[in-house]
């Protein structure tokens, strides 16, 4: 059987007046996806993502998450189901268990000020869920980049979403932190059924964790599909006009792409 469409963008142009405008966009995500939005500098990945979110209202066609348009919902509605961790997160001197707890403000009742037994074990388990259960009386001033990171997906946790949005949450990260952030949303996906979708720059880490894939330049979603269909290096090279040599991970068999200098792309 078919896995339900949860996301879906219809014919949804969006932009800015006097500026930068997409092409229609077309695409449908099931529930339980996980998706990355591909594409070099001004592709249009971010104009993309504010349609997606309702930050840009829709100049033509829809987006709907559930059944439901996403426009029409309230603040509220649209934060029960959606949770957003953005590229630039403000640091802030309250504990790291403070900042998650921010994440259950969708689901508070009106002029409730106190914190429940039942909010305070959702935090501890976006917590444990992003492994940084250890963390949470630390000041987030106090913590690393990638300890940051996590600490905003644990607050998108608490807000017990079905559609988690990422913007490029692996830049300016090492190795270390890009796994396990990457590692984590995998699991959350897996195991918990959580659709993610996410702008991501490295296109080894894309071909390696999602499962679909839309490739953008100049304001239009060029290809979508499987990262083996997506990540063909005449696609690459169109994109991002640059030379480059597909390959595989030699472990999991997943496209991997690799850049070439110019001492060798002579031909």
């Amino acid at each position: 059987m078919d896995k339900e469409k949860y996301l879906i963008a219809d014919n949804l142009i969006c932009g800015y007046r006097n500026g930068f405008v997409l092409e229609p966009v077309n695409m449908s995500l099931t529930k339980g996806s996980f998706t990355g939005i591909i594409g070099g500098n001004g592709s249009g990945k971010s104009t993309l993502f504010k349609g997606l979110t309702g930050e840009l209202k829709p100049i033509a066609g829809k987006v709907t998450v559930g059944g439901d348009n996403f426009t029409s919902l309230s603040l509220r509605e649209r934060a029960k189901r959606v949770a957003q961790v953005p590229q630039f997160i403000e640091k802030s001197p309250i504990m790291v268990k403070e900042y998650v707890l921010m994440g259950r403000m969708p689901h508070r009742a009106a002029f409730q000020f106190n914190d429940t037994k039942e909010e305070m074990a959702i935090v501890d388990q976006s917590l444990n869920l992003a492994g940084i259960y250890h963390l949470k009386n630390k000041r987030v001033t106090e913590i690393s980049g990638g300890e940051l990171q996590m600490t905003a997906i644990a607050c998108a946790l608490a807000q017990r979403p079905s559609l988690l949005l990422l913007d490029e949450p692996t830049s300016h990260l090492d190795i270390t932190y890009q796994s396990k952030i990457m590692n984590l949303l995998q699991k959350l996906n897996s195991e918990e059924e959580l659709t993610v979708l996410m702008i991501i720059h490295d296109l080894n880490l894309a071909g390696e964790y999602c499962d679909h894939l839309l490739l953008m330049k100049e304001g239009a979603v060029i290809i979508q599909g499987k990262p083996e269909m997506v990540l063909k290096y005449n696609n690459v090279e169109m994109a991002y006009n640059t030379i480059v040599v597909e390959s595989r991970n030699p472990v999991s068999g997943k496209p991997a792409i690799f850049q070439v200098s110019s001492r060798f792309s002579k031909r």
